[in-house]
């Protein structure tokens, strides 16, 4: 039992930590020549506006 209890706080630990790595909220996702964070913050969607330039905008379904 302790086992469970420990690998479930660890895994929440380490889902945090993979959310912390996605862009934030109207930041920079994606485009040529482009070498940050390729995700956005759950709610966001990486919407291409050109091919030099994502951003991470509102997901319609979070709306």
């Amino acid at each position: 039992m302790k086992f469970l209890a420990c690998a479930s706080i660890l895994s929440l630990g380490l889902f945090n930590f993979a959310n912390a790595a996605c862009a934030g909220p109207f930041a920079q996702c994606g485009g040529n020549n482009f070498e940050g964070e390729a995700c956005c913050e759950p709610g966001y969607e990486c919407v291409a506006f050109n091919e030099w330039y994502s951003q991470c905008q509102q997901s319609s379904s979070a709306v």
